[in-house]
């Protein structure tokens, strides 16, 4: 049995759904006192959230030999939940009984239960997080007294010890007071994927309940995995959404916008209907197999379906190869202190693990970003954080992170203890989604974040848990703005920005096109929506940097040919892969200078290269406007902050390519398609991923580093380029290929 969780919620934070107030009362909008009730409900409301004394405790257990229940197996290993809204609002509600004012007595009551409805999710949302942590799923709610009997009560409060921990008491009908208060069973599994967290109306024994709907979850099994898996949701729910929720990967970059054509799925069993996202992506014969686009995917009975995505387990990350060593650094010694640099990219992670004492890289571990689920740039990500999804965002971050962590040390045979400091950097809406930030501010004029500032938290503040001690140290970097953040930061340190005389350029050329140019005594950053398409995204047959993608192509006789990543049949189409293909393309005269395919494959797209099914990967007209779009975005923001600076091409000293696609860039082929200046050509480097370097010198020159990052980030000028003239001619003139 491990320890009793406790939690204190806020009554201002809890907002109830007022069609379930109304429902509760069995007023509709065709009752002839609906206005009233409606209006009753707007001005009880706040009075009821002053008097919500919200909080909950469970814990794990076994269930007790006394307790005798059909459903719950001898033995079982349960969750006991207890959660309340307190006994405030139940005496406000009699207050208005006892003066014979009912219609109030009776609005206040299914407000306070509306309430209680909606801090239960909250709470289940913990629950949640606490058996992920566990590594165990929930495969059965219980509630007494239709499903165990009315004695599992005490038992919970007793374990709960919830006359301390929530101020309960109990009557010796095992009725809790106040009587806002309820207690929930939850029967664990070895299946962490499996979450059975909702009342089943289909099993209570209330027939008269307002609430009452008959439907029984969704079920959907998911074949083709690793092992079996059976998920469940909400009929008439997307498909997406219901996979979201039980925490299963599928690449959705545009969001679940049914845009994107990436979330395939093929059902196998039972029958989802063919919407018309899912008719202009698939073949008529594609359509009888199964085939459907999750986002569009609304099951109304239990099926099963394979997901039809290329493996991104493999994903080729930047990061820092082992064994660099700090000029200082000793080489002799047993390893005491231990810190990591972390970069959280939109798309990717890099974990280095840093043997503090010697200055050394020890290790590094590269991940996909699995948020990517949620959408592939930031943009999508704000707004699925905005729609109620920011848990979840929050909880994949997290995980992905810890799992990291874990298996650097672990690998390297290191305690816990050891670790005595890490450092995040990544842009400012991925530091927000880690922290649990809103990010309401950062999606509308005049885009505000919560903080920009170098923090120092706990690394139970950070991560959520306290796997790590908190002794050590968690440093989140300082950003400039919100679309140029701390990644970016980091990355002027580690390219020596404050230092450099001579004026340089950085570009971060990944979902987001951030850049910057100046010296020690000026610097001017800018951020231009180049979007996904760098990296696979909106692209027909794009793919990350998966074993198989093409990443290397040359045209010759209109044939193309092609190199793959690890030298595996091709799957799809990396962002190296994109501009090499653009750039052969325009090299061959197979596409105009504005961007038109030659006629021969204007309707079908040139043929790349065929995947292991036999199919063929082309590359589209779509495609071809897409990366057009983006490598104009990316010349004018350039072109846009040179001019803003006050210098030209040929004062420019260096160029820093960084970022995973900056470092396989070719750099002629970006001159090609007009992404770069030709002037640049030769003054222009990849260095990798300066944001994870800049966090590992962080780690390495503390005190230094501090002062210097957070001058660098107030010294940053931003150029805003959505109202800058100049950008938006820029933009236009450099959408053309050919000489530029």
């Amino acid at each position: 049995m491990d320890t009793i969780q406790v939690i204190s919620g806020k009554g201002e934070e809890i907002r109830p759904d007022k069609n379930t107030v109304l429902q509760l009362l069995h007023c509709h909008e065709d009752s002839p006192v609906y206005k009233e009730f409606a209006k009753g409900y707007e001005k009880l409301l706040p009075r009821v959230k002053e008097r919500l004394r919200p909080a909950a405790a469970f814990r794990t257990g076994m269930l007790p030999d006394d307790i005798s229940s059909g459903a719950l197996p001898q033995n079982a290993r349960i969750l006991y939940c207890i959660m309340t809204i307190g006994r405030e609002v139940s005496d406000y509600s009699d207050y208005y009984f006892k003066r014979g004012d009912y219609v109030k007595g009776m609005m206040v009551d299914a407000i306070a239960d509306a309430c209680l409805f909606r801090y239960e999710e909250d709470v289940l949302e913990q629950i949640r997080k606490h058996c992920m942590d566990l590594h165990q799923g929930i495969s059965h709610r219980y509630e007494a007294p239709q499903d165990i009997p009315m004695e599992i009560q005490k038992t919970a409060f007793d374990i709960l010890n919830a006359s301390k921990s929530l101020g309960l008491t109990i009557t010796s009908g095992f009725m809790y007071q106040p009587v806002k208060s309820v207690c929930q069973i939850f029967e664990l599994s070895d299946r962490e994927d499996l979450f059975v967290l909702e009342h089943d109306c289909s099993r209570c024994e209330r027939k008269d309940c307002a609430m009452r709907h008959h439907e029984m979850p969704l079920e959907v099994t998911i074949k083709g995995t690793a092992d079996e898996r059976v998920v469940y949701g909400e009929s008439g729910k997307n498909l997406l959404q219901i996979l979201l929720n039980n925490q299963i990967y599928i690449n959705a970059v545009c969001g679940g916008n049914g845009k994107c054509r990436k979330c395939r799925i093929r059902v196998l069993e039972g029958k989802i209907n063919i919407s018309e996202e899912d008719r202009k992506s698939f073949s008529e014969e594609e359509l009888s197999m199964g085939m459907r686009l999750a986002c569009c995917a609304r099951p109304s009975e239990n099926c099963t379906i394979e997901i039809c995505q290329e493996d991104e387990s493999d994903f080729h990350v930047v990061g820092i190869k082992s064994g660099e060593v700090n000029e200082n650094g000793r080489m002799t010694g047993d390893l005491h202190q231990c810190g990591i640099a972390i970069d959280i990219g939109t798309t990717t992670l890099a974990l280095s693990l840093l043997d503090l004492e010697r200055g050394r890289v020890l290790d590094t571990y590269t991940t996909m970003n699995h948020q990517r689920k949620f959408g592939a740039d930031v943009i999508t990500r704000m707004q699925a954080a905005c729609s109620g999804q920011e848990t979840m965002l929050q909880e994949s971050i997290r995980k992905d992170l810890k799992t990291g962590i874990s298996d650097l040390l672990k690998k390297n045979k290191l305690t816990s203890e050891k670790l005595k400091k890490i450092a995040v950097a990544g842009n400012t809406t991925m530091l927000h989604l880690l922290m649990g930030y809103s990010c309401e501010g950062l999606g509308i004029y005049p885009f505000t974040p919560v903080t920009l500032k170098l923090e120092k938290r706990k690394f139970s503040e950070v991560f959520g848990t306290t796997e790590i001690p908190d002794e050590t140290e968690v440093f989140l970097l300082p950003g400039n703005s919100t679309y140029v953040g701390a990644d970016i930061m980091s990355g002027l340190y580690s390219c020596g920005f404050h230092k450099n005389e001579k004026i340089c350029v950085l570009i971060d050329l990944g979902t987001n096109g951030e850049m910057a140019v100046g010296n020690k005594d000026k610097i001017m950053v800018t951020s231009t929506a180049a979007g996904p398409a760098f990296e696979g995204g909106n692209i027909e047959w794009g793919v990350g940097s998966i074993a198989g993608a093409v990443c290397g192509v040359q045209i010759e006789n209109n044939q193309a040919l092609i190199t793959t990543i690890e030298d595996k049949p091709p799957a799809g189409i990396c962002g190296t892969g994109v501009i090499e293909t653009m750039a052969e393309l325009v090299r061959n005269n197979l596409v105009d200078e504005t961007g038109v395919l030659e006629e021969e494959y204007f309707e079908n797209g040139f043929p790349i290269a065929q995947n292991a099914e036999g199919k063929t990967i082309v590359f589209t007209q779509k495609d071809v406007r897409e990366i057009q779009l983006a490598k104009s975005a990316v010349r004018a923001g350039l072109e846009t902050l040179l001019l803003r600076y006050g210098v030209t091409k040929e004062q420019i000293d260096q160029v820093y390519l960084a970022g995973g696609f900056g470092y396989y860039l070719k750099i002629d082929k970006a001159v090609q398609i007009g992404m770069l200046p030709a002037e640049l050509e030769q003054k222009t480097i990849a260095v990798g991923n300066t944001s994870l370097s800049g966090a590992v010198q962080f780690l390495l020159h503390e005190e230094e580093a501090k002062s210097i990052l957070t001058e660098l980030a107030e010294k940053g000028e931003e150029i805003q380029l959505s109202s800058d003239r100049n950008f938006n001619d820029l933009y236009m003139d450099n959408m053309m290929f050919g000489d530029l």
